[in-house]
């Protein structure tokens, strides 16, 4: 049975693979993790992970400890999954099971954490997101709690930058000093604790942090943490939609809701079978453009639930019905699909829905 005509994102798990070794080559001091939260961005867990463990990835992290647990099944006993948010109360036993290790950020959870007999955990500490993570002050305070710190396997200490997908941000520097400093008094406790400050654009920042273990996310599939292509990254994913119907417009005609477009002139359209409702930005109406044929295409109109309308009379080729339409890939940089969008590639992977076939190659 022939695919219906839906949007698909094809992941290319060769790709993915390539961009691990390449993105573990920036820092070959350090040991390099896979962030695969949020279904792997969007792009499927089920198959990222596992294709990263082939590439030789054992480090996992993710957001919450059901993602943990999941991820238990899919990359067996011999990886390391760290969740991000930490242990409560009602969880401990899910972090149990599944084998999974705690990021811990508060000094409420590294109380809770301290009751479970030297379980491996991480210490966060807060060095300007002013997100999650212990503030430097809590976390110098563990120097006087021996009796604490010594039922604790602390096996790395973690801050995240907020400011390094702007390379030139004063705040860069000033969180790498800092966290160099809490590193270097922490390391009293646990010397052998491996220090971790950088996911995805600190890899890219000049002023490399000193540390042993980085934690790319949005790299791994492809699309650049700063905003702009990055040569060494290889394209994972490649949003497609096909084309629904073709319609010739005379001058003045409207298309789509609100009669937000009217052609100056005679005009090609192909109606595509992508909305928002499959997670594509309203934002893209009017000012968005795909690639059919190799060809730049314009959105015109206002994106609806599960069409939108691109202008293809400058396509020369034929045009069918089924034809697949890059609305983001190799062709279509996504960084500058989401840029046109107002938003960023982390959001236009994540906010897919389930409407559009995942397919790997």
């Amino acid at each position: 049975m022939t695919q219906p005509l839906r949007p698909q994102l094809h992941v290319d798990l060769a790709a993915l693979k390539r961009n691990y070794t390449s993105l573990a080559t920036i820092r070959p001091e350090a040991t390099t993790a896979s962030v695969v939260k949020a279904d792997a961005y969007g792009l499927g867990v089920a198959r990222i992970a596992p294709a990263l463990y082939e590439a030789g990835c054992r480090i996992f992290y993710v957001a919450y400890g059901f993602e943990g647990a999941a991820l238990r099944e899919m990359v067996g006993a011999a990886a390391e999954i760290i969740v991000l948010s930490g242990p409560f109360e009602n969880d401990l036993e899910q972090f149990t099971q599944a084998d999974l290790t705690p990021v811990l950020n508060t000094p409420a959870q590294v109380t809770l954490w301290a009751g479970q007999a030297r379980a491996r955990c991480q210490l966060h500490i807060d060095t300007g997101m002013n997100r999650l993570g212990m503030s430097p002050q809590e976390a110098l305070a563990l120097l006087d709690q021996p009796g604490l710190t010594q039922s604790l396997n602390v096996t790395a200490l973690i801050s995240h930058f907020a400011c390094a997908a702007t390379p030139g941000k004063a705040m860069n520097k000033k969180q790498i000093d800092q966290f160099t400093d809490i590193c270097i008094a922490l390391g009293a406790i646990w010397p052998d604790a491996k220090t971790s400050l950088s996911a995805s654009a600190g890899l890219f920042l000049e002023m490399a942090a000193d540390e042993t273990l980085v934690r790319p996310g949005i790299s791994l599939y492809g699309s650049s943490p700063q905003e702009h292509p990055q040569e060494i990254l290889a394209t994972v994913a490649t949003l497609s939609a096909p084309v629904l119907q073709l319609r010739a417009l005379k001058k003045g005609e409207a298309v789509g809701y609100g009669s937000t477009y009217k052609p100056t002139a005679p005009t090609r359209i192909a109606t595509l079978g992508i909305g928002y409702g499959d997670g594509l930005p309203r934002a893209l109406g009017n000012k968005g453009q795909v690639i059919l044929h190799r060809t730049p295409c314009p959105i015109v109109g206002t994106v609806s639930m599960d069409m939108i309308s691109v202008d293809v009379s400058d396509v020369r080729a034929d045009i069918s019905i089924g034809d697949r339409v890059e609305i983001f890939g190799a062709s279509n940089a996504i960084e500058e699909v989401a840029r046109t969008a107002g938003t960023i590639s982390y959001d236009l992977l994540a906010k897919l829905t389930p409407r559009v076939l995942r397919v790997y190659g």
